[in-house]
């Protein structure tokens, strides 16, 4: 995938950037990540919610 659009947000790991990019492109509700050093820092990026795996469950999925 090449998204149109290349955002520049991550400063350490480029790759990341490249993940944010495809998100916004498919215009994505929800990332979810395990990486805590650069994305989840940044909570919600163009109105995309990041999240851990944990904390999606707990928002998205219904307790029994």
């Amino acid at each position: 995938m090449d998204p149109p659009r290349k955002v520049h947000v991550v400063r350490r790991k480029d790759s990341d950037n490249r993940i944010l990019d495809c998100a916004v492109d498919v215009k994505a509700d929800v990332l979810i990540t395990g990486d805590r050093q650069d994305l989840l820092p940044l909570v919600r990026f163009e109105g995309i919610d990041i999240l851990t795996p944990r904390d999606f469950l707990r928002k998205h999925v219904p307790k029994e």
